[in-house]
Protein backbone atom coordinates (compact mmCIF):
# COMPACT_ATOMS: atom_id res chain seq x y z
CA UNK A 1 0.00 0.00 0.00
CA UNK A 2 1.00 3.86 -0.39
CA UNK A 3 1.37 6.16 2.13
CA UNK A 4 0.09 9.05 -0.06
CA UNK A 5 -2.37 7.80 -2.25
CA UNK A 6 -3.65 4.36 -0.73
CA UNK A 7 -3.91 0.93 -2.50
CA UNK A 8 -2.35 -1.93 -3.17
CA UNK A 9 0.39 -3.12 -5.36
CA UNK A 10 -0.48 -6.84 -4.55
CA UNK A 11 -2.39 -8.88 -1.48
CA UNK A 12 0.20 -11.14 -0.07
CA UNK A 13 1.96 -11.38 2.52
CA UNK A 14 -0.29 -9.66 5.57
CA UNK A 15 -3.30 -9.49 3.51
CA UNK A 16 -3.06 -13.17 2.97
CA UNK A 17 -3.95 -13.13 6.88
CA UNK A 18 -6.46 -10.77 6.31
CA UNK A 19 -7.76 -13.10 3.60
CA UNK A 20 -7.86 -16.10 5.86
CA UNK A 21 -9.59 -14.27 9.04
CA UNK A 22 -12.06 -12.90 6.80
CA UNK A 23 -13.04 -16.10 5.24
CA UNK A 24 -13.00 -18.28 8.70
CA UNK A 25 -15.16 -15.43 9.76
CA UNK A 26 -17.59 -16.04 7.20
CA UNK A 27 -17.06 -19.78 7.37
CA UNK A 28 -17.66 -20.74 11.10
CA UNK A 29 -20.12 -18.37 12.90
CA UNK A 30 -19.20 -17.15 16.24
CA UNK A 31 -15.26 -17.44 15.73
CA UNK A 32 -14.74 -14.03 15.83
CA UNK A 33 -16.44 -13.46 19.59
CA UNK A 34 -14.46 -16.30 20.56
CA UNK A 35 -12.28 -15.33 23.93
CA UNK A 36 -9.14 -15.69 22.37
CA UNK A 37 -8.45 -17.01 19.06
CA UNK A 38 -5.23 -19.32 18.09
CA UNK A 39 -2.49 -17.52 15.77
CA UNK A 40 0.99 -19.92 14.80
CA UNK A 41 3.24 -16.84 15.66
CA UNK A 42 6.09 -15.23 17.39
CA UNK A 43 4.29 -12.72 18.97
CA UNK A 44 7.84 -10.67 19.11
CA UNK A 45 8.99 -10.55 15.66
CA UNK A 46 8.78 -8.01 13.20
CA UNK A 47 6.38 -7.50 10.51
CA UNK A 48 8.97 -5.53 7.07
CA UNK A 49 6.12 -4.01 6.29
CA UNK A 50 6.86 -0.66 3.84
CA UNK A 51 4.55 1.18 1.61
CA UNK A 52 5.80 0.80 -1.97
CA UNK A 53 6.03 4.82 -2.41
CA UNK A 54 8.14 5.10 1.30
CA UNK A 55 10.33 2.53 -0.66
CA UNK A 56 10.52 4.07 -4.07
CA UNK A 57 12.19 7.16 -2.62
CA UNK A 58 14.67 5.86 -0.33
CA UNK A 59 15.68 4.05 -3.80
CA UNK A 60 15.89 6.92 -5.83
CA UNK A 61 17.67 8.37 -2.66
CA UNK A 62 20.08 5.58 -2.56
CA UNK A 63 21.03 5.70 -6.78
CA UNK A 64 20.46 9.09 -7.32
CA UNK A 65 21.25 11.70 -4.55
CA UNK A 66 24.12 9.54 -2.24
CA UNK A 67 27.73 10.21 -3.24
CA UNK A 68 29.13 6.60 -4.50
CA UNK A 69 30.88 4.97 -1.33
CA UNK A 70 34.27 2.49 -2.61
CA UNK A 71 31.61 0.07 -2.72
CA UNK A 72 27.80 -0.22 -2.90
CA UNK A 73 25.45 -1.99 -0.36
CA UNK A 74 22.48 -3.18 -0.48
CA UNK A 75 20.18 -2.14 2.10
CA UNK A 76 16.83 -3.95 3.66
CA UNK A 77 14.32 -1.23 3.03
CA UNK A 78 12.12 -1.81 6.33
CA UNK A 79 12.30 -0.66 9.69
CA UNK A 80 13.20 -3.32 12.07
CA UNK A 81 11.70 -1.93 15.40
CA UNK A 82 8.11 -0.67 13.86
CA UNK A 83 5.75 -3.50 13.62
CA UNK A 84 5.53 -6.46 15.64
CA UNK A 85 3.51 -9.39 14.95
CA UNK A 86 1.66 -9.25 17.68
CA UNK A 87 0.47 -5.40 17.02
CA UNK A 88 -0.50 -6.33 13.23
CA UNK A 89 -2.45 -9.08 14.58
CA UNK A 90 -4.00 -7.17 17.28
CA UNK A 91 -5.05 -4.42 14.69
CA UNK A 92 -6.22 -6.59 11.62
CA UNK A 93 -8.13 -8.37 14.49
CA UNK A 94 -10.17 -5.18 15.81
CA UNK A 95 -10.34 -3.58 12.31
CA UNK A 96 -11.92 -6.95 11.08
CA UNK A 97 -14.61 -6.68 13.87
CA UNK A 98 -13.94 -9.69 16.07
CA UNK A 99 -14.10 -9.33 19.71
CA UNK A 100 -11.70 -11.98 20.39
CA UNK A 101 -8.01 -11.30 21.68
CA UNK A 102 -5.50 -13.15 19.73
CA UNK A 103 -3.75 -16.18 21.69
CA UNK A 104 -0.22 -16.83 20.25
CA UNK A 105 0.51 -20.35 19.67
CA UNK A 106 4.54 -20.49 19.00
CA UNK A 107 5.30 -24.81 19.22
CA UNK A 108 3.17 -25.89 16.56
CA UNK A 109 3.65 -29.40 15.36
CA UNK A 110 5.17 -29.47 11.61
CA UNK A 111 2.11 -31.90 11.05
CA UNK A 112 -0.49 -30.17 12.41
CA UNK A 113 0.79 -27.39 10.15
CA UNK A 114 0.09 -29.57 6.86
CA UNK A 115 -3.08 -30.71 8.32
CA UNK A 116 -4.68 -27.59 8.92
CA UNK A 117 -3.99 -26.74 4.61
CA UNK A 118 -6.87 -29.00 4.00
CA UNK A 119 -9.39 -26.51 6.19
CA UNK A 120 -7.66 -23.29 5.76
CA UNK A 121 -5.82 -23.54 1.96
CA UNK A 122 -3.36 -21.84 3.26
CA UNK A 123 0.67 -23.79 2.91
CA UNK A 124 2.54 -24.77 5.86
CA UNK A 125 5.02 -22.74 4.26
CA UNK A 126 4.09 -19.64 4.77
CA UNK A 127 3.99 -20.03 8.82
CA UNK A 128 7.76 -20.17 8.63
CA UNK A 129 7.90 -16.33 9.05
CA UNK A 130 5.26 -16.24 11.35
CA UNK A 131 6.68 -19.06 13.94
CA UNK A 132 10.05 -17.94 13.68
CA UNK A 133 10.30 -14.62 12.35
CA UNK A 134 14.01 -13.62 11.58
CA UNK A 135 15.29 -10.61 13.97
CA UNK A 136 15.72 -8.01 11.67
CA UNK A 137 18.50 -5.63 12.27
CA UNK A 138 19.90 -3.22 9.29
CA UNK A 139 22.22 -0.23 11.46
CA UNK A 140 23.72 0.55 8.07
CA UNK A 141 20.52 1.81 6.61
CA UNK A 142 19.78 3.29 9.75
CA UNK A 143 22.64 5.58 9.64
CA UNK A 144 21.94 6.41 5.58
CA UNK A 145 18.56 6.82 5.76
CA UNK A 146 17.76 7.54 9.70
CA UNK A 147 14.40 6.83 11.10
CA UNK A 148 11.89 8.69 9.23
CA UNK A 149 12.75 6.87 5.79
CA UNK A 150 10.15 4.26 6.41
CA UNK A 151 6.93 5.63 8.08
CA UNK A 152 5.62 3.81 11.33
CA UNK A 153 2.34 1.79 10.56
CA UNK A 154 0.10 3.84 12.43
CA UNK A 155 0.86 6.60 10.04
CA UNK A 156 -0.67 4.91 7.68
CA UNK A 157 -2.73 2.03 8.54
CA UNK A 158 -6.28 3.25 7.34
CA UNK A 159 -5.13 3.60 3.68
CA UNK A 160 -3.12 -0.13 4.56
CA UNK A 161 -6.74 -1.39 5.43
CA UNK A 162 -8.96 0.63 3.17
CA UNK A 163 -6.90 -0.90 0.34
CA UNK A 164 -7.59 -4.30 1.23
CA UNK A 165 -11.40 -3.83 2.29
CA UNK A 166 -11.75 -2.98 -1.24
CA UNK A 167 -9.83 -5.78 -2.54
CA UNK A 168 -12.21 -8.25 -0.60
Amino acid sequence: AGVEHGGAEKMDGPYSFLQLMGRMKKSWPGLDRLGSLPIPADPKGVLPLVPVDAAARVFVRSVLELTAPEKSEIYGVYDAEDLSLEAFTTQSLKRMGFESRPRFVRAVPRWMLRAQEGVTGVPPEVFDFSLRAPRLWNPEFQRTFGKKAIPSFTSYQDRFFEAWEQKS
